[in-house]
C-alpha cells in the first residue's frame, strides 16, 4: 500500500484508481477492521518530502544522494501533497503509522539521511501548517468511531480526486480529496441509507448538501473530510 499510496501523492507516478485498486486488495485480504500498518515513511526511504519537492528523482539511488548533497525542499508545494497523504492514511481501515518528522514534513535521502535529528521548535509556516492539519486529523480519528471501525465506502474515484465514505450505525464521514494542481468542485450523491442530515467540515473549506447531495470546492492539492 505504502508504496503506490508514495509515489501517487508525491506525484511521481500512478494515479489514485490505482492506490484504490490496491486498498481493495488489502481490505479484501485482511478485512474492513484489521490491524495492517499504513506507513508514512520509515528509516530505510528517502523521505517523502523529498520526492514530492523534486529534490530526489525517482528511481535516483537515495542513499547515494543523501550523502553526495543536501537535500532540501526546492518545492513548497509538496507539504499540500503530503497532507493528502496524511489524510488518506488516518481516514482508511487499519493503523495509521507516522514516522516521527513527517508530522512537519522533514525531509532527507535515504538511510542515514532519513534519521536526522527531530525538530520540535523553530518551524517555519508550511510545517506548523502541516502539523496542525495532522493534528486535526489524528483528534478527528480518536473522537470519532466511524474513521477507525467504519464501512470502507467507495463514492467517486477519478486519476487525481477521489470521493470515499465511512459508516458506522448512524456515524458517517466523507472524505474528499484533490490531488490535482487545479482547484476542483466535486459532486457526489450519498447512499440512500446514509442518514445524516448535516455534516462539519474538518478543514473549512466550502460545501452544499441538499438532498443527499455534496457539493464541495476543493483548491489544488486539498483534502476535506465531513462528519
Amino acid at each position: 500500500m505504502y508504496d503506490i499510496a508514495n509515489t501517487t501523492f508525491a506525484g511521481v507516478g500512478g494515479d489514485l484508481t490505482r492506490v484504490y485498486e490496491v486498498l481493495k486488495s488489502s481490505l479484501q485480504t485482511y478485512g474492513s477492521h484489521n490491524l495492517m500498518g499504513y506507513i508514512s515513511g520509515n528509516h530505510d526511504k528517502a523521505r517523502f518530502m523529498a520526492y514530492a519537492s523534486g529534490d530526489i528523482k525517482m528511481g535516483e539511488d537515495a542513499k547515494a544522494a543523501g550523502w553526495n548533497r543536501e537535500i532540501g525542499i526546492t518545492d513548497s508545494t509538496a507539504y499540500d501533497k503530503f497532507f493528502l497523504f496524511h489524510t488518506f492514511n488516518l481516514t482508511i481501515p487499519g493503523i495509521p503509522v507516522i514516522y516521527y518528522g513527517d508530522e512537519i514534513g522533514m525531509t532527507g535521502g535515504n538511510d542515514p539521511d532519513s534519521r536526522r535529528m527531530m525538530r520540535f521548535d523553530q518551524l517555519n509556516n508550511r510545517e506548523l501548517k502541516l502539523r496542525n492539519q495532522v493534528a486535526t486529523l489524528t483528534h478527528l480519528r480518536k473522537q470519532h468511531p466511524v474513521l477507525v471501525y467504519g464501512d470502507f465506502i467507495n463514492l467517486q474515484n477519478m486519476p487525481d480526486s477521489w470521493i470515499y465514505a465511512r459508516k458506522y450505525f448512524g456515524e458517517e464521514a466523507v472524505v474528499f480529496i484533490n490531488n490535482s494542481s487545479e482547484s476542483k468542485k466535486m459532486t457526489i450523491s450519498l447512499p440512500g441509507y446514509f442518514v445524516k442530515k448535516s455534516f462539519k467540515p474538518a478543514f473549512n473549506n466550502k460545501f452544499e448538501l441538499k438532498n443527499k447531495q455534496i457539493v464541495m470546492e476543493l483548491p489544488a492539492y486539498s483534502a476535506e473530510v465531513l462528519y
